[in-house]
């Protein structure tokens, strides 16, 4: 009896201890927690936590244990707390991608190569040269009008056209799209074409590479370029024939989300999240110069993780109930927005049971000197200007009404939910491998837990907020350009015109002299009113243009001569 009396003691001890150690709330307490997430996340042994490696499997396990440390619940099926969905990471070439002209056959990747626009397929004909494969109604040049007339009984349809790179030298020094390769493409394609090898005359122009780490959406039909040895065969033949084919395949892998769930049997659930994954050992959206190096990601993203896994522990432990709260560790965010996109489009919260989502990235490098936490998207509600109308004297609150693309809440505003981005702003080591532990602010995440505990303590005077479409749509912001100026837009500022967060060593912008703090009004004749006009301004140019860009610096009005 006195064994069975002790041993309920001790097991209800154990479970009071283990509670108390849970609920642990304390600052000193939080922020070593805090330190240790970002630690372990941010370690060499996770290799920079790369979407869809083992890397970034063995963090969603560490975070999933973290999840369950707290009691939070699966929403999932199975009761799983990882949601897989797939990832292309890229595109790989197998020996069924060929070329044979005249019968001698030519090396992949030494003599010729897809484009990563190609269609797959075998083609086999006549290969005839078309010019630049251009045609402009205003000038009346016609690259196919040429070639018809000069091979009078001839056909476009079903030959394999071979298309010089660039611009007809008539159009070189003028300001236009001819030497667009997609355009050809298209063109090409609408003419009749069975296959496109571009060529290239003219040694200046910059071959077209075949990138492994992008896939993009193939066209119709196999495209590909063929360097010299290839093109001497094409331009000495009278008529040459040639057999192309192209195989690209998607390199399709896993990538997990993971999801935990605080079930209050509240009707409506705050989706509460921050991406985990970041950039591995590099590629090509990495601001490193050097050779392939881990990428340690503690500010983008651990300083998130850790962050949603302390507020899901604050939440579960002082007993807020007017929500549910559904936590969700995103992955392949660094890749295209993935994993939340994943999230919402298959509703693993119905979307009209969400009230709002509040998306974490990047809050571990408070400066100690402004202290300045941004939050962007507060348009996405009428309500939040009043529920973020409180003072706080841990940090100084910069908002930003518009709701730019760059993180895991777009996902949810094309949706018409409601979301706020939490951001402390870009440094010098951002996607460096010097993002790391040693230079995170943990009493900056610490105030900024606090702060989004209090935001949603103030939400709950509402049942559920209202939508509302911000002032410049999210759409714009994900538009294409073929040029850069390797600026980073402050996505916190309100003002008229871009203001630059920071610069990129050797791209157009610091060339011309362009710095941080600057403020972009124009470009050429084209106002600027903000990120979304600036996008779209930029497809104008091409590489090589030139433009004369007004900015404001300090107050006053200055231009600078830019080539893109």
């Amino acid at each position: 009896m006195k064994k069975i009396t002790f041993l309920v003691f001790f097991l209800l001890y154990y479970s009071l201890n283990a509670q108390t150690t849970l609920c642990t709330l304390e600052k000193d307490s939080v922020n070593t927690r805090l330190y240790s997430i970002i630690q372990t996340l941010a370690h060499d042994s996770l290799k920079g936590r790369e979407a869809g490696s083992e890397e970034e499997l063995k963090a969603a396990l560490f975070i999933k244990n973290k999840f369950l440390e707290i009691g939070l619940l699966s929403v999932l099926k199975d009761s799983a707390y990882l949601q897989q969905f797939e990832i292309t990471d890229g595109i790989k070439l197998n020996d069924q991608n060929y070329l044979n002209i005249n019968g001698k056959t030519y090396s992949l990747m030494n003599d010729f190569h897809p484009l990563n626009s190609s269609g797959n397929g075998k083609v086999s004909g006549e290969i005839i040269r078309v010019g630049w494969g251009v045609q402009d109604k205003n000038s009346g040049y016609d690259d196919y009008d040429f070639y018809l007339n000069d091979h009078q009984g001839k056909e476009l349809k079903n030959k394999i056209f071979a298309i010089e790179l660039g611009a007809p030298p008539a159009f070189k020094d003028k300001k236009n799209n001819f030497d667009n390769i997609d355009a050809k493409i298209k063109l090409a394609t609408e003419k009749g074409a069975a296959a496109v090898i571009f060529i290239r005359s003219d040694d200046d122009l910059t071959k077209p590479t075949f990138e492994k780490s992008r896939f993009e959406q193939p066209v119709s039909i196999p495209v590909i370029f063929a360097d010299q040895t290839a093109y001497k065969t094409i331009m000495d033949s009278n008529a040459p024939m040639a057999e192309i084919s192209v195989n690209i395949q998607k390199d399709i892998k896993n990538a997990y989300n993971v999801v935990g769930y605080l079930d209050n049997n509240a009707p409506y659930t705050v989706v509460i999240g921050a991406h985990y994954d970041h950039l591995g050992m590099g590629g090509p959206i990495s601001r490193h110069k050097g050779p392939p190096d881990v990428h340690h990601g503690a500010d983008d993203n651990a300083s998130g993780v850790a962050t949603i896994i302390e507020l899901a522990r604050t939440l579960k432990c002082k007993g807020f109930s007017k929500y549910n709260f559904c936590f969700v560790a995103f992955s392949a965010e660094e890749k295209g927005l993935i994993g939340s996109n994943y999230f919402a489009k298959n509703e693993t919260i119905k979307h009209n049971k969400i009230n709002f989502m509040l998306n974490i990235d990047m809050v571990g490098r408070i400066d100690t000197a402004e202290n300045k936490l941004s939050l962007i998207g507060t348009g996405s509600s009428p309500l939040w200007d009043s529920i973020l109308n409180f003072k706080t004297d841990s940090v100084v609150i910069v908002k930003g009404n518009q709701v730019t693309g760059g993180s895991d809440h777009a996902s949810f505003y094309f949706y018409n939910i409601p979301v706020i981005f939490f951001f402390s702003g870009l440094h010098d080591d951002y996607h460096k491998p010097s993002d790391l532990p040693e230079k995170i602010n943990v009493n900056g995440i610490y105030y900024t837990l606090n702060f989004l505990y209090n935001i949603i303590e103030r939400s709950s005077g509402y049942d559920k907020l209202p939508f509302a479409r911000a002032s410049a749509e999210l759409s714009g912001a994900k538009r294409n350009s073929s040029v850069t100026l390797g600026v980073i837009p402050d996505h916190a500022y309100n003002g008229v015109g871009l203001r630059i967060s920071d610069v990129t060593e050797d791209k157009p912008a610091a060339k011309a002299g362009i710095i941080k703090g600057d403020i972009i009004c124009k470009i050429d004749d084209n106002e600027i009113r903000d990120i979304y006009a600036y996008m779209n301004i930029l497809k104008l140019y091409k590489k090589g243009d030139k433009a004369v860009i007004t900015l404001t610096r300090d107050s006053k009005n200055i231009t600078v001569n830019i080539i893109f």
